[in-house]
């Protein structure tokens, strides 16, 4: 629940909004020769720090609490139509996996995926920095470039483990980039054969929630064209915005 889950993020040294914003600030004092508009200036700066703290901190829990929602919503549906659906017992069993997170910066998802997930091992790409508190984290690879370019390092590196768990909430001009990234990283072969995949696809068009269903449906279905997938659903999550869908799915391995 979401109390378990703040007394994880706080256990892990991972500061809460709340936690920087009780700070409080000491006005320095220099046997009275600091004149008031000093004083008035460290203030105005020391404010300023605090705020940009509070802000990226609230960034991470947001981001945190989104991708709960999400594998929390999608293991709901799996349980209601397993009746319905077979999915092997170690789809949604990511202990001891290597993840993808791109576009993971100030770092939410990252922290999740090792936090509740249990991977091993997450790659978390972006050109932006993350949270100090998520290098901190045993597990985390900084990978501080775009996404095509880590998935060559990876490549390159040859690693033992292919990634189990590719998780995407990047910001992109053209949301159809999203499945594209997807695909190249199956093409250049870092993707284990079952590797389950949370896409945030983010329209910049649109207006109506008819629309923004239709477009996520459209690249639901190029998708299923390129991919070999399966028990792929598409959410409007409390935590999405007005214009973002989240797509959850799998690859299908070769036997199936």
């Amino acid at each position: 629940g979401l109390s378990s889950l703040s007394t994880s993020l706080m256990s892990s040294s991972l500061p809460l909004a709340s936690d920087i914003g009780s700070l409080e600030f000491t006005p320095r004092h220099d046997n009275g020769n600091v004149d008031d508009d000093d004083d008035d200036d460290m203030r105005m700066a020391s404010e300023r720090k605090t705020e940009q703290k509070s802000k990226g901190q609230e960034e991470i829990c947001r981001a945190y609490f989104k991708l709960q929602e999400a594998m929390d919503g999608y293991r709901r549906e799996m349980v209601v139509e397993n009746q319905h659906i077979h999915i092997p017992p170690s789809t949604l069993d990511f202990r001891g996996m290597t993840a993808f997170d791109c576009g993971s910066s100030p770092g939410g998802w990252t922290a999740y995926l090792l936090q509740q997930e249990k991977c091993d091992l997450v790659y978390s790409v972006d050109p932006g920095q993350l949270h100090p508190s998520l290098l901190q984290l045993d597990g985390v690879r900084h990978l501080r470039t775009k996404g095509e370019q880590a998935m060559d390092v990876l490549k390159d590196e040859r690693a033992a483990k292919k990634v189990g768990l590719w998780v995407s909430d990047m910001c992109l001009a053209n949301p159809q980039h999203q499945v594209d990234h997807l695909l190249s990283a199956k093409e250049k072969g870092i993707l284990s054969d079952h590797a389950f995949f949370v896409l945030t696809l983010k329209f910049n068009t649109g207006h109506s929630k008819d629309t923004f269903d239709w477009m996520a449906k459209n690249e639901i279905d190029r998708l299923k064209r390129l991919l070999d997938v399966k028990d792929v659903r598409s959410y409007h999550l409390f935590s999405n915005r007005k214009g973002e869908r989240t797509v959850m799915g799998r690859l299908a391995g070769i036997s199936e």
